[in-house]
């Protein structure tokens, strides 16, 4: 099954979450097409989680501190669903729906952007 956009913006935020990478290095970690990273680093860019930093002659990419922070919000959201599917062998404990939680985690992320421009 092909992965959605978002599943790809967050594998290369990950990926560049703890160093700069070319695009040659993001789409080899990644595992993504060239093309699609350049497509995809464009978007990152445009929306400032992603900057271009100039090595040389290679162009090597990082997280802005916004991508770092959304980096960071998306790997709790991650923590927080693992959490949750451990506590809910346990029927006693009454718990938001999947769907519930995804929206209000969706809506602190939008908020989050937000309150950084």
């Amino acid at each position: 099954m092909a992965k959605s956009k978002l599943e790809l913006y967050k594998e290369i935020l990950s990926t560049l979450s703890d160093r700069q990478l070319s695009i040659d290095s993001i789409a080899s970690k990644c595992n993504i097409a060239h093309a699609t990273v350049t497509d995809l680093l464009a978007f990152l860019q445009d929306n400032q989680l992603v900057k271009n930093n100039h090595d040389y002659a290679l162009k090597l990419y990082s997280l802005t501190e916004k991508g770092k922070a959304v980096y960071n919000s998306l790997s709790k959201i991650k923590r927080i669903n693992k959490m949750r599917k451990s506590l809910t062998k346990n029927k006693e404990i009454s718990l938001p729906s999947l769907a519930e939680f995804k929206e209000f985690a969706r809506n602190r992320l939008l908020v989050s952007l937000r309150s950084r421009h």
